[in-house]
């Protein structure tokens, strides 16, 4: 019997002239704008909600760029101002920090004309990360306010973590409902083949992380997660019932095309531009997007996953549901720890 079609995903075999040229563009400006040979220590990824952690890092001749003077496309939230900020650690070490990233949910999804053509909706989301590699860096440190869905896996298990912790986004799924390569990632492939859909972040980087929590917020625990990344639905209980059901502890907005994005530049040599070295994620739980069931006598009973399977998403509410401001108010609580962790990693790693 003869064996059926398969669908297939054809990828160009390189990016467009446009989105090329477009990036030499900002690539001079960039390096024009940050007057630091590369290549840098740590570059880190603020996300808007915890943007604040950068008033604990102890930077030195610091230069401060908007978006909009390099040609990085800033998005339509007016809340999430975005900059560059670079400077060196104590010990003389290149720090540079992006406050704030142009989320994939800020861009129109038919994309964006820049001054050298038009681009996919994808490829402005991570533009970024290729001036990254152009300067080159040892470690990518990626943070991101994201709703935590707290359920354990089994019935009375405990919740994978606390309000007052600080998880590590250890997995990432970028797209849990495709799981196939989106059009941003061009030829590229993954450390360990063509299946880009999961990227874990650095064992090494994460063990410091996890020390340097303890050492200047003992008691903070720094759990593992499970992040699924997905365009802009705020607070939908179907969404997270099905998340839940697959394991997803995590779910956020943005990160997901980052993740994907990186996994095609070369790691290269210590000490080299023109590559990005280990990365990591770390996850700051704004709200909470876990389900409970309104006729249960007690509310507060965790839901395990388990039980989710067998039942229903029109059978459980969204346990607190948030609005933006609440999202940021609580991120701001969390990002005063969240940037002496920082601090201290990237003097020690």
């Amino acid at each position: 019997m003869a064996e059926p079609d398969k669908i297939r995903v054809e990828l160009p075999k390189e990016r467009s002239l446009v989105y090329r040229n477009w990036i030499d563009v900002m690539a001079r400006r960039f390096e024009k704008a940050i007057p630091f040979p590369g290549p840098a220590h740590a570059v880190l990824t603020l996300g808007s909600g915890v943007s604040e952690s950068l008033s604990e890092l102890d930077l030195r001749d610091t230069v401060t760029v908007p978006f909009s003077q390099i040609g990085l496309p800033e998005g339509a939230n007016e809340k999430h101002p975005k900059t560059i900020v670079a400077g060196y650690t104590v010990d003389n070490r290149l720090t540079v920090v992006f406050t704030g990233r142009t989320a994939l949910f800020e861009i129109p999804p038919e994309g964006v004309n820049v001054e050298t053509g038009h681009v996919q909706a994808t490829e402005a989301a991570g533009a970024y990360l290729e001036l990254v590699k152009r300067m080159g860096t040892e470690n990518l440190i990626l943070t991101t306010a994201c709703g935590g869905i707290n359920h354990p896996m089994l019935p009375f298990g405990r919740p994978p973590f606390n309000k007052k912790d600080l998880p590590i986004i250890g997995v990432i799924g970028a797209n849990v409902s495709i799981g196939y390569p989106m059009e941003h990632m061009g030829f590229y492939k993954a450390d360990h083949g063509t299946f880009f859909a999961l990227q874990d972040s650095d064992d090494d980087l994460t063990a410091a992380f996890i020390q340097s929590m303890g050492e200047v917020a003992p008691g903070i625990k720094v759990p593992i997660l499970y992040y699924a990344s997905i365009p802009a639905v705020f607070e939908d209980r179907a969404l997270a019932h099905f998340l839940a059901v697959n394991g997803v502890q995590a779910i956020g907005m943005t990160y997901g095309p980052e993740s994907i994005h990186r996994s095609g530049i070369r790691k290269g040599n210590p000490g080299e531009s023109n590559r990005i070295g280990r990365s990591m994620g770390i996850a700051v739980i704004t709200d909470d997007v876990e389900l409970y069931d309104p006729r249960h006598p007690n509310r507060l009973t965790p839901i395990s996953a388990l039980e989710l399977r067998f039942r229903r998403p029109q059978e459980f509410k969204i346990r607190n549901p948030a609005t933006d401001d609440q999202v940021r108010a609580t991120a701001a609580l969390a990002s005063q720890r969240l940037g002496k962790a920082l601090n201290h990693l990237i003097r020690n790693i």
